[in-house]
């Protein structure tokens, strides 16, 4: 019965209960000595994934343990001291499961949060530039965004994701209302602003997702980060058009992007992007780079077992997917404007295929055809 319930086989008798598929998986989850989601695929640049969902499991385990040494010896020795000392470690592993419970990933579907349709509005964003701070709580200031709008309309609506808690956003120093629903969040803008205006963004959040394949890749952590393409931790339009940024990006680690990256010595690991693309992506860990026919290649520092050669001739070798509107169709792999490509794990519904993003590809580590 322990073997059973402190592993993944427990879901077996959990899945009875009358609970929603997302809470069952997170009481699994918290019972389990086990890896979190065994089935999932491994993220090859992470390490140690030291988090605020290992303190909570690790703290769970110890008082739940504590909590059977003691009951057992309370039934055996029958001493009031020993109940109020079991009852003191129940009630803390009630505490580290709520805790647990509310530091747990939420799933997310790669189309909602990724592939969204293209938008055609009047209005376009030029430019960003800000800082961002990657950990476990990141944060995002002053993320300033040059913004074209054609028809001096009273709103504009961008793309945030639900996960950020938005401090405030300004214009012209005048902090403008806002509504921020799911993922969509609407500005209001002074009706003395015409055309160009400059908006200001000030906001934090806990990126944490799981996909429908098990796996934890949209995340923010102390060691590692993975804000893949499309995803929208900048407030987005999705026009598919050019776009010209500016950030500071810290990190514990090495920061890599499809952006011009180069380092800033200041008191821990700085990284200035820069650069014009259709898209952004940022991932930070344990990286390493070699170059294949000219192009800059990135992959996971600790992986020996993988062949990035083989991996990087498999992406010539068949056609590259194009996941922006037409995720099931082909499109031919143009090998001459790509200038990086991410050989690194990227299993966001695409199936193994090369993605490719403007002048760079994606293709994960662990898939060769």
């Amino acid at each position: 019965p322990f073997a059973i319930t402190f592993s993944y086989l427990n879901l077996l008798f959990i899945d009875k209960l009358p609970l929603s598929d997302t809470l069952k998986t997170k009481i699994s989850q918290l019972f389990s000595v086990n890896k979190l989601f065994i089935s999932g695929m491994e993220i090859d640049y992470t390490g140690l994934r030291i988090n605020q969902l290992l303190f909570w499991k690790v703290l769970f385990l110890i008082l739940c343990s504590s909590v059977i040494i003691y009951l057992l010896i309370a039934l055996k020795r029958k001493q009031i001291k020993d109940i109020f000392v079991t009852l003191f470690f129940a009630i803390g592993c009630i505490c580290s499961a709520i805790g647990y419970l509310s530091s747990f990933p939420e799933p997310y579907s790669s189309i909602e949060k990724m592939y969204v349709p293209k938008t055609v509005a009047s209005y376009y964003i030029e430019s960003y530039s800000g800082q961002i701070e990657l950990n476990s709580i990141s944060r995002f200031r002053n993320i300033e965004l040059s913004m074209l709008d054609l028809d001096n309309t009273e709103s504009v609506t961008f793309r945030l994701d639900e996960c950020f808690n938005i401090d405030n956003i300004y214009c012209n120093d005048l902090e403008l209302d806002f509504l921020h629903e799911g993922d969509s969040l609407t500005v209001f803008l002074p009706s003395i602003q015409k055309g160009k205006c400059n908006l200001i963004f000030n906001y934090t959040g806990r990126v944490s997702y799981y996909s429908d394949s098990q796996n934890v890749d949209i995340f923010t952590e102390p060691l590692s980060s993975s804000l893949p393409p499309r995803f929208a931790f900048l407030p987005t339009i999705d026009d598919e058009r050019k776009v010209s940024y500016n950030l500071t990006v810290t990190s514990n680690n090495t920061v890599i992007s499809n952006l011009n990256t180069e380092e800033i010595l200041l008191d821990k690991d700085c990284y200035l992007l820069t650069g014009t693309s259709t898209s952004i992506c940022i991932f930070s860990g344990y990286f390493d780079t070699t170059v294949y026919d000219g192009v800059l290649v990135y992959k996971a520092k600790y992986n020996k077992a993988t062949s990035y050669s083989e991996i990087y001739d498999a992406s010539k070798r068949f056609n590259a997917r194009d996941r922006y509107n037409k995720p099931d169709e082909h499109k031919q792999l143009e090998q001459k404007k790509c200038k990086k490509a991410f050989l690194i794990y990227f299993f966001y519904d695409t199936n193994g295929f090369p993605i490719v993003y403007d002048d760079y590809l994606i293709m994960n580590y662990g898939y060769i055809m």
